[in-house]
């Protein structure tokens, strides 16, 4: 791996890598192979990006036998899986595979990300869940989901969960102070 892209790894700035790879990509040689090219990584990048089109884009320009790579397959199989929205099977598929070190730092930071977008999904579409649904959403067990539900302060009824919605902030004042401030600050420019 390049000594830049090996930085931008470590430093967990994983929205970057897609951006990097996709320049290296566009100006490497045509028609050199991109030998030892880190395609797994390249793919889940776009992922972690919400980039589901440029990942699946760029799985069409694998070479064959890149394609054939048990790492580039188990990184589309997550892609395919998310992109259908099979999130007990995405799960599975996240931590069903021996990941390569680099590859591992950004399939964990995907989990994180998948597991707070989900948690936000179930509490706008739910207003009760049962503790073991919630786990198989979000790839936790199922302590791990009482105990998540319990921090956001949904209430535990048994085995349901009763999702506690969070008004709205009240609705600031300022914004009618600054708006009058503006109206001012016109009028004396027109006078």
């Amino acid at each position: 791996m390049d000594a830049r892209l090996r930085e931008v790894v470590e430093a967990g700035n994983y929205d970057r890598i897609a951006t990097f790879l996709d320049e290296a990509e566009l100006e490497s040689v045509e028609g050199e192979p991109l030998l030892n090219w880190p395609h797994a990584l390249h793919l889940l990048s776009h992922l972690h990006r919400q980039s589901l089109e440029d990942a699946r884009f760029l799985y069409k320009r694998f070479p064959e036998a890149a394609k054939e790579k048990p790492e580039v397959q188990a990184a589309w199989r997550i892609c395919k899986l998310f992109w259908n929205r099979s999130y007990e099977s995405y799960w599975e598929a996240l931590q069903g595979y021996e990941w390569s070190p680099e590859v591992a730092l950004i399939v964990h930071s995907l989990g994180c990300s998948a597991q707070e977008k989900i948690m936000k999904l179930v509490e706008k579409a739910y207003s009760n869940i049962s503790a073991e649904k919630l786990a198989r959403f979000t790839g936790m067990s199922h302590q791990e989901a009482l105990q998540k539900a319990q921090e956001l302060g949904w209430e535990i009824q048994e085995n349901t969960l009763k999702i506690v919605k969070k008004p709205p902030p009240p609705a600031s004042r300022d914004g009618l102070r600054n708006l009058q401030q503006l109206t001012e600050y016109v009028v004396r420019l027109e006078a």
